[in-house]
């Protein structure tokens, strides 16, 4: 078996063994990427290779030659960080195999075997995908001039495609949506979790592709490479596009699909992702993927999240795990957090035991989360947290028996950057782990879709006696800040409460999702660290400005005008047991019946719908409706809502909402 090896010259005597003196095999070895044409090499049974990234033709090197007309249909051993590849743009025949580079040696072995000894592939007249890809069964088609119609069937995602052929030559091809050439490309990229079937027809059909077989194939290839430059700038298909203020990539009315690309333009708004986008279009997958691509490159869109998923592409554009840096004084719990994330959603990178070796580690395995101690010799996990978040900032979530809900140390972490607080078992046995994993898990999970950007710790201002002497001559607000915020909010709160002007003339009404029991010392601490006045509603009270009044999502909270110009503040415990009761939505709409225009809400970190109509209310009424960043939430389903439901909503970062305030309400 002649065999073609790229980038394994490090592992060349271990070669040698295993393929030549133990299979018969003979090598070619490359350092790197040949600067040939690949058509220039002696042509292999296989080839093994290292994948990378090709800057200057934008794509992966397993691409460059499975989009090759002359050597798609060699099967290629990929060795990486991951056994996933974008099958959007990546055609997989039935004998490829992926390894993870630590255990590549040992599966390359069986691998080379079962290509020498399995037999060759037999086109039967229906099967499995996995067992024989699309791309093998065109070329078996072709080979054995045959005519037909080759039905692909994918379950999974409701797929149904044909394929029509002549004498070995394909005339047509139609999917649900699709015919002809788009049609075509459009099938070469469903993957191979699907079934085929053959059937012969010898009578006259109707045709839509008139182009011989290597120029189609040829041009379908040309697409996927333009098709594939889109994951060098996004991490996967969840990602969400917005537009820019440029349009240059459609200056050009001319060109090939113009019509559609405008199509594709005009669908992006902020909140769809490149999956939904592809899944509308009248075009083939690849074909919108490189206009998304052209797109992107111009400027004219750009991703709302650049961390849509727990997925992100590798340097070769592979997808891999989270990584995890686990850090913490105990080998017995790093031990049990390995096993929490052993799956293959995650990769732990490493352990650190005080929080100077975790400053250490972190620039050598640049982990995608970190799992943070708080009790540890020589630097303790929350002074850790403050040099991390300015130095190394990244996710971290705080493991430990000190980070109990409510504790000052749990809310500490929060308000310098931590995204999430998870109390350890006081006894720590691995049992006790296994029973928090998937609490853990998912918490992990969402941390890493957290935007670096977007974390910090918020050092608390200050204020003069004269402005609390002048909020104290007239307390009546002019006008109101609203703040509604579900799972995922409190860190959210702990960071942006300290940076809210109290000398504006607005009164603050928190609504969050929070045990009552820890309303207190949530309360408590936030008083000790802003300088703001922090108030628990009472039943019926005056509405104050300069101050904050923080609730819980189980109580109704109003407001309403007093006889004396001023306005009063009610609330009203919601009673256990009731159903969707949408308090964050009474708040937001009594809110602004109260102050109109003068109305201000922001949703920030959450999940179900309860805000989204109060937040359109008040962008009715005249107010400023604002959201906080999907991609620097814990959970983005009820911001991303917002955005999908409320035209005027102006998206915002934590710091940039006392600027707009500012700007909005002046100091008088």
């Amino acid at each position: 078996m002649q065999l073609t090896c790229i980038g394994l010259n490090n592992h060349r005597d271990a070669l040698i063994h295993n393929l030549v003196e133990k299979h018969d095999s003979k090598i070619d070895f490359f350092d790197v990427y040949p600067e040939t044409d690949p058509l220039l090499l002696t042509a292999p049974d296989a080839i093994i290779l290292r994948d990378t990234y090709i800057h200057d033709k934008g794509i992966n090197l397993s691409q460059v030659f499975r989009l090759n007309v002359k050597t798609c249909l060699i099967p290629l051993f990929l060795i990486s960080d991951s056994d996933i590849v974008h099958h959007e743009t990546f055609p997989f025949l039935s004998k490829d195999m992926f390894a993870p580079a630590e255990f590549f040696l040992e599966d390359l072995d069986h691998w080379v075997q079962a290509l020498s000894s399995k037999p060759r592939l037999i086109f039967s007249q229906k099967g499995k995908l996995d067992e024989i890809s699309t791309l093998e069964i065109i070329s078996l088609a072709r080979r054995g001039y045959s005519s037909g119609k080759l039905e692909i069937l994918i379950e999974q995602n409701q797929k149904k495609g044909i394929i029509l052929f002549r004498d070995g030559e394909i005339v047509g091809a139609r999917t649900l949506q699709l015919e002809g050439k788009e049609a075509f490309f459009d099938i070469l990229t469903w993957g191979s979790r699907g079934t085929y079937q053959f059937d012969v027809i010898t009578t006259s059909y109707e045709s839509n592709i008139d182009t011989p077989f290597e120029q189609l194939l040829d041009e379908g290839f040309k697409l996927l490479k333009d098709a594939s430059i889109i994951w060098s700038l996004v991490p996967n298909n969840s990602a969400i596009l917005r537009k820019t203020a440029s349009e240059s990539a459609l200056a050009d009315k001319a060109e090939n699909f113009f019509k559609e690309k405008e199509e594709i333009y005009n669908q992006i708004n902020g909140y769809k992702t490149i999956k939904d986008i592809v899944e509308s279009s009248h075009i083939s997958c690849p074909r919108v993927l490189s206009f998304l691509a052209s797109l992107i490159s111009m400027g004219d869109i750009v991703p709302v999240c650049n961390r849509a998923s727990y997925e992100f592409p590798s340097e070769a554009g592979l997808i891999k795990p989270i990584s995890v840096l686990v850090v913490d004084d105990s080998k017995l719990v790093g031990k049990a957090l390995r096993k929490i994330f052993d799956e293959d959603e995650f990769k732990v990178v490493g352990q650190a035991y005080t929080g100077l070796e975790a400053l250490e580690m972190i620039p050598q395995y640049d982990p995608d989360v970190i799992t943070l101690d708080v009790e540890m010799p020589e630097m303790d996990g929350i002074t850790a947290l403050k040099h991390i978040m300015i130095k190394h900032p990244r996710p971290v979530v705080m493991i430990s028996t000190l980070t109990r809900k409510g504790s000052k140390t749990a809310f500490d972490a929060l308000r310098y950057g931590a995204v999430e607080v998870i109390e350890k078992p006081s006894r720590l046995t691995e049992e006790d782990f296994q029973n928090q994993k998937e609490k853990i898990r998912e918490i992990v999970k969402k941390a890493a879709k957290v935007s670096v950007e977007a974390l910090h710790f918020v050092r608390p201002g200050q204020i003069s006696e004269s402005v609390l002497d002048q909020n104290g001559s007239d307390f009546r607000p002019k006008g109101i800040l609203a703040i509604g915020t579900g799972i995922g909010g409190y860190n959210t709160l702990l960071q942006l409460i300290p940076l809210l002007p109290p000398d504006l003339p607005l009164a603050y009404l928190v609504m969050t999702r929070m045990d009552k029991n820890y309303l207190h010392a949530f309360a408590s601490y936030l008083r000790e660290n802003t300088p703001m006045t922090i108030t628990l509603p009472q039943p019926r009270q005056t509405l104050k400005r300069g101050h904050c009044y923080i609730t819980t999502r189980d109580s109704y909270v109003l407001t309403e005008k007093d006889k004396n110009g001023g306005c009063v503040l009610r609330t009203e415990d919601i009673p256990p047991g009731s159903q969707d009761c949408n308090s964050m939505d009474i708040m937001f709409v009594s809110s602004a019946e109260t102050f109109a225009d003068n109305t201000i809400g922001i949703v920030l970190s959450g999940s179900g719908e309860d805000g989204v109509r109060g937040l359109r209310y008040i962008a009715d009424m005249g107010g400023i409706p604002l959201v906080q960043k999907p991609e620097s939430c814990l959970e983005r389903e009820l911001p991303t809502k917002v955005m999908k439901s409320v035209n005027s909503v102006r998206i915002v970062t934590l710091k940039e909402i006392p600027e707009i305030l500012a700007r909005t309400c002046g100091t008088n």
